[in-house]
């Protein structure tokens, strides 16, 4: 007996998952129906990135306002995290599409570890591609006063500071609804 006569898997069903995820995709950036996430809808919705300043491995101070401007995709993530480890190296690669030269999309990968040691065993200087930061919120107070809970987390924020989407969890960086997302925030020019 066929899947498709037992009640599983239907060919219908590709179709219509697609349409529904972009139907509740545009809602949510639309609509601003995501804590601290929404979109194109206006700013009403939308929750400022909080203040912070984070140094890298070299000591050198990095704030809120050196990012803005810029497209920001801010990825909290730790040495001590199972799916962070997993998903770092995705999350680089990902990061790496968008290297061209221009700076519109600017990465940040906040290690939650208690020390560059901890951190650099996961994700050393030599991995990091070019273009993406990287600093430490050993008391992780910047994580919170973003309201992250679960790790890894990621955060995309608008040119001018605004929180527009936010990833509990590990996430597939191959996807085409992350990219599509990074599109939309540099299209909006806001």
């Amino acid at each position: 007996m066929s899947l498709s006569k037992r009640g599983g898997f239907q060919p219908w069903m590709v179709p219509f998952f697609f349409l529904m995820a972009g139907v509740i995709a545009w809602g949510v950036w639309s609509e601003g129906f995501l804590p601290g996430g929404g979109g194109a809808a206006g700013d009403r919705h939308l929750q400022d990135m909080p203040e912070f300043v984070l140094a890298d491995a070299a000591g050198k101070e990095l704030t809120r306002d050196d990012i803005k401007g810029k497209v920001a995709v801010i990825h909290f993530w730790a040495a001590w995290c199972a799916p962070c480890i997993d998903e770092i190296p995705k999350w680089t690669a990902f990061a790496k599409r968008y290297q061209d030269g221009k700076g519109d999309v600017r990465f940040l990968a906040v290690s939650l570890d208690p020390s560059w040691q901890e951190a650099h065993k996961i994700l050393p200087p030599e991995r990091l591609p070019p273009g993406v930061l990287s600093v430490l919120d050993p008391e992780q107070k910047v994580s919170e006063s973003f309201g992250s809970f679960q790790f890894p987390e990621t955060y995309l924020v608008s040119r001018g500071g605004k929180i527009l989407m936010k990833w509990v969890g590990p996430q597939n960086w191959e996807a085409p609804a992350l990219a599509s997302a990074i599109q939309l925030a540099l299209n909006s020019g806001k």
